[in-house]
């Protein structure tokens, strides 16, 4: 879901049983993190601060 302050992403229990997430390697830090934390949802918010424990994109091609 998208929004005024960025993409709110729902965290899947099993991220290795989700045949959605088998072509996107980059998440599965992004959300294994937010599993570790107790967190169901993910909040990508291009304006904060980046989290060091994941790694960081270019939005550049």
């Amino acid at each position: 879901m998208s929004g005024r302050f960025g993409w709110l992403m729902h965290v899947p229990e099993d991220a290795d049983g989700c045949e959605d997430l088998a072509a996107c390697a980059e998440l599965r830090p992004v959300y294994a993190l937010a599993r570790s934390k107790g967190c169901d949802f993910v909040l990508f918010d291009a304006d904060a601060v980046a989290d060091d424990r994941l790694e960081l994109f270019d939005d550049d091609p």
